[in-house]
């Protein structure tokens, strides 16, 4: 084991859990707490900010970032972090105070790249993807009862239906929930009322209204007027 690896394995295994304090919904460990526990077992560490400009923050045009270096056993890592709000959200114009708290946070992330915990940030990149919860958008439909759904679709102009060609329908719908009837019990259910497919059909070209209900018998009939008067039309 190398010395590096040995002193990450040691800063690692330091159980920080009872320091871990809450901001909002994130677990953070206080920049004061990690960088103490770390002088305790490498009392020669050393952290410096990273200035740019001789500044200690850099300005992109994205947002304020700052970084800091930490230097163990002469084994340095860097951390990079954006000036964030307590919300980690991106602060457009922040403050002294904020490019200082913001410094702190990551000063204690830079400790935690050496392994003293390195385990309360696990899963802190995944936190912006569990807000964002999409849901799906539902099909343009008009589900009619559970074993019936008729789609929706642009009403045409008038125009359309005397050029349109309407295949000759089929409308002995079968309810598939249901045991199917024979042909000769069908025949005697007249008075059955139209199917929905027949009522969106006859309303679509303003044959009947919203409102009015007709006998299956008198759906076919009507329907049959249509295509009649389509053929001769033509």
């Amino acid at each position: 084991m190398t010395k590096q690896e040995n002193q990450f394995k040691t800063l690692h295994d330091i159980n920080v859990d009872q320091y871990r304090e809450k901001k909002g919904r994130f677990d953070y460990l206080s920049w004061a707490i990690a960088l103490r526990e770390l002088k305790k077992i490498y009392p020669t560490a050393t952290f410096e900010v990273i200035k740019y400009d001789n500044k200690p923050y850099c300005q992109t045009e994205t947002g304020y970032f700052v970084e800091v270096a930490v230097t163990v056993n002469e084994v340095t890592q860097s951390q990079i972090h954006p000036v964030l709000d307590n919300a980690n959200r991106p602060i457009a114009k922040p403050n002294c105070f904020q490019i200082n708290t913001s410094i702190q946070r990551c000063l204690a992330k830079a400790i935690a790249l050496h392994g003293l915990g390195l385990s309360l940030f696990a899963g802190e990149d995944l936190e912006q993807y569990d807000e964002k919860k999409t849901n799906a958008k539902p099909a343009t439909q008009n589900t009619i009862n559970k074993d019936y759904t008729i789609k929706v679709e642009p009403q045409p102009d008038e125009d359309y239906w005397g050029d349109a060609v309407i295949p000759e329908p089929n409308f002995d719908f079968e309810d598939n929930s249901k045991p199917k009837k024979d042909e000769k019990k069908d025949k005697k259910n007249v008075n059955d009322p139209a199917t929905p497919k027949q009522l969106a059909l006859l309303r679509a070209k303003g044959v009947i209204s919203s409102t009015d209900v007709v006998t299956k018998a008198e759906a076919s009939i009507l329907i049959g007027n249509i295509l009649e008067k389509n053929n001769s039309n033509k």
